[in-house]
């Protein structure tokens, strides 16, 4: 994930719009950001494109975030539409 120009990290944060910190000597990744449904799409793309045992390159992370955004989209409207159906605001 971490290729020498850094391009697959910036990629990440440019598609999520939140920063990612990476520290090497302890593998950890962490996402830093204000907007909580940014940080979940960002651990969201991170956990699937990590998983992947194929070549990871930028095109990959878009394609990615793309599904993951649209993902996440429906979850949360399913679950906005749970809380109103519970509250009985329909």
């Amino acid at each position: 994930f971490c290729d020498p120009e850094g391009k697959n990290i910036k990629t990440v944060e440019e598609v999520t719009g939140c920063d990612i910190i990476v520290q090497e000597e302890s593998d950890l990744i962490g996402v830093a950001g204000f907007d909580p449904v940014r940080r979940e799409l960002t651990r969201r793309v991170l956990e699937k494109v990590l998983k992947e045992k194929r070549n990871i390159n930028p095109e990959f992370i878009r394609r990615t975030a793309e599904n993951q955004k649209r993902e996440l989209m429906k979850s949360i409207k399913h679950d906005g539409d749970q809380i109103a159906k519970e509250l009985k605001l329909e």
